[in-house]
């Protein structure tokens, strides 16, 4: 049971308790969950840039206000687009 509490949902390292200074970390397979895209784009997005990941051992982690922040800009850029009548293709 102790390792439950040390690891949040998908083995991502997290704490039982929550606070500003304590990032909760989401995996890859959970970030691609959530973006709906694959592992493969979300690696690629670190290449890019786009992402900061946390190296746990071989595994990558990212801290959940930065899939936030990403998620609000693609938001942002979904609604520039359909405003100005630019399609995706």
């Amino acid at each position: 049971m102790a390792s439950e509490t040390a690891r949040g949902k998908g083995g991502a390292p997290s704490s039982p308790q929550s606070g500003p200074d304590i990032p909760i970390l989401l995996s890859t397979a959970e970030v691609a969950v959530r973006f709906n895209r694959s592992d493969r784009t979300i690696r690629r997005w670190v290449r890019q840039g786009h992402l900061t990941p946390v190296r746990v051992g071989g595994s990558l982690y990212f801290r959940a206000d930065e899939v936030r922040r990403l998620a609000g800009a693609e938001l942002e850029d979904a609604i520039r687009k359909r405003a100005t009548g630019k399609a995706d293709g």
